[in-house]
């Protein structure tokens, strides 16, 4: 089968390219990566691009990309059984069974297609042995509703078996959702990744790092030590996802003319561009203000950050991107934005310099400043 080079309505397959080549560079030696990103940066797009076949083929090459089953599980997705129901089949069900569900639904897409090698071997069909592990986990017994980790390492053992250049790659987005299992839930995955070493992997998707969640949402010293197995695989792998190069910019900003039917003059794009400080929810939602200004060519960037901050959705989308950083960051925010000395050595500069919210001037000595304006005024007006 023959996949085009972009599909239609899709990004281009350039997208996001400093972020997408980092990942599949981890990808490609075996290794697992962490994404970390502020509110509405664009995570779960970026994931889904991630498994798109034009966008492996563009990073890995040709002969490796169909033997990468990118398995894409989404939280909002999860099923979350009752209490009573949890006490039969286990807490760590819910991850199990998308696991599974993801997989078998994966590859049986990616075999239609004709993407990868036909899904049969001597026993059989591999994607019908995997719905039939999976059906297991359904099953009235409640020793065998309990079996999720059996089933989802023999699955993954019959996928890597169709031929020896397979790899998985469980995909994990909004991680803060999964991270509520049950910390031997994690503990469990790590053991498969021992199993198969460089052919199964994990990309997690999340607006902290996993230290950082881990101290959040497992305080106790014995599920801090549970997860550390798991976290282990993400050391030096942690990667701050970017905001949106010129070009990815320009490839958003002309998908939404297309979805409104609407196009922007030359010098309002360049304006929503920086004020937006090409962030993408921000962008998306600045778009929006822009198609209805009635003189484009009279707007300056002042003007287009009032119009935008007189919107209820820019307002929310900046709430969002507030609302997703630590209380130190926040803090040290409005110390930035409101000329008031910083501590240069302090965590929270660090972090959100690599979460590319701050950047330092050329200034002598350099200081540091917001990236993107219109959060700039935002938070100077909130304070």
């Amino acid at each position: 089968m023959v996949i085009p080079a972009t599909p239609d309505g899709a990004f281009p397959n350039y997208y996001q390219h400093t972020d997408v080549e980092f990942i599949f560079r981890q990808l490609a030696a075996g290794e697992s990566c962490a994404l970390v990103g502020i509110g509405s940066v664009g995570k779960s797009n970026l994931m889904q691009f991630l498994t798109r076949a034009d966008v492996k083929e563009r990073y890995l090459g040709v002969d490796r990309a169909p033997y990468y089953v990118m398995v894409l599980l989404n939280p909002h997705q999860l099923i979350r059984p009752q209490k009573q129901v949890l006490e039969m089949t286990g807490e760590s069900w819910p991850g199990y069974e998308i696991m599974l569900n993801r997989l078998r639904r994966t590859l049986a897409v990616m075999i239609h297609e004709g993407i990868v090698p036909d899904g049969r071997d001597e026993q059989g069909d591999v994607v019908e042995r995997i719905a039939e592990r999976y059906n297991l986990l359904f099953d009235t017994h409640p020793l065998l509703t309990q079996t999720g980790i059996r089933q989802l390492e023999d699955a993954v053992t019959e996928v890597l078996w169709l031929d020896r250049r397979m790899r998985i790659v469980f995909m994990f987005d909004e991680f803060e959702e999964f991270i509520n299992l049950p910390a031997y839930f994690f503990q469990s995955l790590r053991g498969i990744r021992d199993d198969y070493k460089q052919r199964v992997m994990y990309v997690t998707a999340s607006r902290f790092s996993l230290p950082e969640l881990v101290a959040q949402h497992k305080p106790e010293p014995k599920d801090v030590g549970i997860m550390e197995g798991f976290v282990e695989l993400f050391h030096g792998f942690t990667h701050y996802i970017s905001r949106l190069d010129t070009q990815s910019a320009r490839a958003s900003i002309e998908r939404l003319e297309r979805r409104y039917n609407a196009r922007l003059q030359p010098n309002l794009e360049r304006s929503l561009m920086y004020t937006t400080g090409r962030h993408s929810g921000l962008l998306r939602r600045g778009f929006r203000t822009a198609i209805r200004i009635y003189d484009p060519s009279a707007v300056s960037d002042d003007t287009l950050m009032n119009l935008l901050l007189q919107d209820r959705g820019m307002i929310e989308e900046c709430q969002s991107i507030f609302d997703s950083l630590s209380e130190r960051e926040q803090q040290t925010l409005r110390q930035i934005v409101n000329n008031q000395p910083v501590d240069e050595s302090s965590d929270a500069l660090n972090t959100l310099t690599d979460k590319k919210l701050i950047a330092k001037t050329r200034d002598n000595p350099p200081r540091p400043v917001l990236t993107i304006p219109v959060f700039a005024v935002f938070i100077s007006q909130k304070v």
